[in-house]
């Protein structure tokens, strides 16, 4: 049988082999990501003025180009009005507008006949 001494003995060397390097095993290892609260803040921050200052640009370089395209516009369309829209009709309408049509071209077409013979 052991004696108390032995066996503090035995608990110590156990103690020493399983648990020597406790402290140094529980310290952050190198791989290990600390965050920092504030550091994070500042970094998010920093990101969001410059996403703002991108956005403002953005809508600058737009309000230029919309001022320029109606600059343009208005230069090859000098007196350009808006098309009027078509009107409304009926068939009967539109049957009765087709029909005068009809008329008025065959009578340009015996014109234009009438001055090639007479050439």
């Amino acid at each position: 049988m052991k004696t108390t001494e032995q066996i503090i003995e035995e608990a110590r060397a156990s103690y020493e082999r399983h648990f020597k390097d406790a402290q140094a095993r529980m310290t952050p290892k190198s791989d290990d990501v600390v965050l920092d609260k504030e550091k994070l803040t500042e970094e998010v921050k920093d990101l969001e003025i410059k996403e703002e200052k991108k956005h403002n640009s953005l809508e600058v370089l737009r309000e230029q180009v919309v001022h320029e395209a109606e600059v343009s516009f208005h230069k090859i369309f000098k007196d350009a009005k808006e098309a009027k829209p078509t009107p409304q009709m009926s068939v009967d309408e539109m049957y009765k507008t087709l029909e005068e049509e009809k008329v008025r071209l065959s009578q340009m077409v015996e014109k234009l006949k009438e001055k090639q013979m007479s050439k």
